[in-house]
This record gives structure tokens, C-alpha cells and sequence, in this order.
């Protein structure tokens, strides 16, 4: 009765379950498509559910099997298979329930969402405009420097773009101002340490045809030794412009006492 018992459960696995599975083994299935590129949990969630179904045709099929065995007065080996087969069932969808419960995405088996990673390009470095040219006749920036620092005049720091505070801008100037300058040293022997340009072509002077943006005048520190021979050997002018002290050198530079410095202008010899 055994043989008979295994032979007809043998037959009805191969009715109902060999189709299914071979049902769900054919591509496409689960919901995929030919063409797909599914991630591997895609599969696994696939054949998790195709089991669930071969798992329940299994147990319709040992329920089915139970009752013919009640049937036919099997009462005992009946029960067994009839509770076997509600047990696995209840087993299989409570641990379902139970994996939702906890969190849904361990039945899904889906990975989080992720955003495509998009190649960083960096952004383009703003090119900074081009300098405006020289007024006509001045000296470039690094000329004016390379003449100063030759005879061994200091010079504040170049201004940078847009910069007009604490530095000087030479780009532009005449040469025959920086001349006037030099001839502090070379004719009239004053040391090169008391001769310091603190005011170029900059920003922020006043305007004018003859002024410092147009490369006419430069700003000198006021020092005790450049003062003293400038009043004790320049032709001081007579009325002073503005109040004002003035001299005029042997070229005809007028050097005004701005009380923290000397403004040098050079438009007789330029």
C-alpha cells in the first residue's frame, strides 16, 4: 500500500508541478521581459514566488493525497499528511508575513535608488580681461620696475587687478618722470635708501591732462633727507598753489610738499 501510496504522489507531482516548473524556468517570466538586464535579486524574487506556487501545489496535492488515504480508511497516515502539509504552508507564508512585517524590501530584494553618477567637469576657469594699454608714450609696468630697481629705487608692490590701495601701478608712466626720479640719485647724490615711490598711475588721484593716471607724476615717500635737500636746493615757488609749499628742480619738476609726501609732477620735461 506504501508503493501505491508513493507512486500515486510521484504522479500527481509530475501532473501539477513538473509544468509549473518548467512554466517558470521559460523566458521571459516574473514579470520580465526579453531584452531586460535584471539585477540578481530580480531572479531570486522570481523563483522565491514560482516557489511559493510549487510549494502550495505541493501541499494541495499532499491534501488531496490525505483524503483519498481517509477514504479509504487510512485514517491515522491521512492526518499526518493532511497536518504535514497545513503546517508547511503555514510556515512558508508566516515567514512571508513576518519578512514584510520587518522590512518589505527583504521580499522585494530591491537595492536602494540610486542617482547615476554624472562625470564631474570641472567649470572653466573665468580668464581674467587683458590689461587696458599704456597711455600713449608710458613705460610697461615691468620696464618701469626693471629702470628703478637698476639704481636701486624702492618701489611699493604692483597692484594687482582692480587693486588701487597700499601699491603702485608704474603701467603707463613716462618715462621721463621716472628720469626725474632716478636724477635724484645719479646728479644730485641723495641715497638711493631715502628715495621711495609710493603713488604710480593708480586710481584714485586727481584727474587732470597732466596728472598720475596719465604717467605725468609719482608720489614720493617723505623722508627727513629727501626733504632737507629738496628746500635747501630747489627754487622754492612763490605764491605757494593751494597752500602748499613748491620747488622746482634744476628740469623744471615741481615737487609740492603734501605734508605725508611728495607730489612730483614732470610736465616741462615731458
Amino acid at each position: 500500500m506504501k508503493k501505491k501510496a508513493m507512486l500515486f504522489l510521484i504522479l500527481i507531482i509530475i501532473v501539477f508541478v513538473v509544468p509549473l516548473v518548467a512554466s517558470a524556468i521559460e523566458f521571459p517570466f516574473g514579470g520580465m521581459k526579453e531584452g531586460d538586464n535584471p539585477e540578481p535579486g530580480v531572479y531570486i524574487k522570481a523563483l522565491y514566488i514560482w516557489g511559493l506556487g510549487i510549494a502550495g501545489a505541493l501541499a494541495v496535492a499532499a491534501i488531496a493525497f490525505g483524503g483519498f488515504l481517509y477514504m479509504v480508511g487510512k485514517t491515522a497516515q491521512a492526518k499526518d499528511y493532511i497536518l504535514s502539509a497545513l503546517l508547511g504552508l503555514l510556515l512558508l507564508f508566516g515567514a512571508y508575513i513576518i519578512l514584510w512585517t520587518i522590512n518589505h524590501q527583504l521580499i522585494d530584494l530591491s537595492g536602494p535608488d540610486l542617482a547615476p553618477i554624472e562625470k564631474y567637469v570641472p567649470a572653466p576657469t573665468p580668464t581674467p580681461p587683458p590689461p587696458p594699454p599704456p597711455p600713449s608714450g608710458g613705460m610697461t609696468e615691468q620696464a618701469a620696475r626693471d629702470l628703478l630697481t637698476a639704481h636701486g629705487i624702492g618701489v611699493k608692490p604692483a597692484c594687482a587687478q582692480g587693486q588701487s590701495v597700499g601699491c603702485v601701478k608704474l603701467e603707463g608712466i613716462k618715462q621721463t618722470t621716472l628720469n626725474e626720479v632716478i636724477s635724484l640719485v645719479e646728479d644730485h647724490n641723495i641715497s638711493p635708501n631715502s628715495v621711495y615711490i609710493t603713488g604710480g598711475t593708480e586710481a584714485g588721484h586727481s584727474e587732470g591732462q597732466y596728472s598720475h593716471e596719465n604717467g605725468y607724476k609719482v608720489d614720493l615717500m617723505m623722508s627727513d633727507i629727501l626733504t632737507s635737500y629738496i628746500e635747501d636746493n630747489f627754487t622754492k615757488i612763490e605764491p605757494p598753489t593751494f597752500g602748499s609749499e613748491q620747488y622746482r628742480s634744476p628740469s623744471g619738476a615741481i615737487y609740492t610738499n603734501e605734508s605725508n609726501h611728495w607730489d612730483v609732477s614732470v610736465v616741462m620735461s615731458a
